[in-house]
């Protein structure tokens, strides 16, 4: 097992036992931190009703995540070295949806 398997490992034994932190504004934050850093599973909800959820490795957004605006718009794909890398597929509240491509956090199409 990978030094990076290994911490996730333990991130989402540790997450399972972990409450939610509330602040004052009515933001919700939701999973650990190993060596100072987020890492493994985590869920945002701001306080305007919008999130996100996905994997953080060594502080940095990295695996599928999935975003949801307070308006009902829902982006899920990929994130690289906390960049948006690769095909992300976004639903806009009213139902149509299209799909984007990333490369290092940029869009290419």
């Amino acid at each position: 097992m990978t030094r990076n398997a290994l911490k996730s490992a333990l991130a989402r034994l540790l997450l399972a036992a972990k409450p939610p932190v509330h602040f004052a504004d009515g933001s919700v934050r939701k999973g650990c931190y190993v060596d100072g850093k987020r890492h493994g599973q985590w869920t945002e909800r701001g306080a305007d009703g919008g999130g996100a959820e996905g994997p953080y490795v060594a502080g940095k957004r990295d695996g599928w995540w999935t975003q949801r605006s307070a308006h009902g718009t829902v982006w899920v794909g990929p994130y690289v070295d906390d960049k948006r890398h690769g095909q992300w597929s976004v639903r806009f509240a009213e139902g149509r949806g299209k799909r984007l491509e990333f490369r290092d956090g940029k869009r290419i199409k």
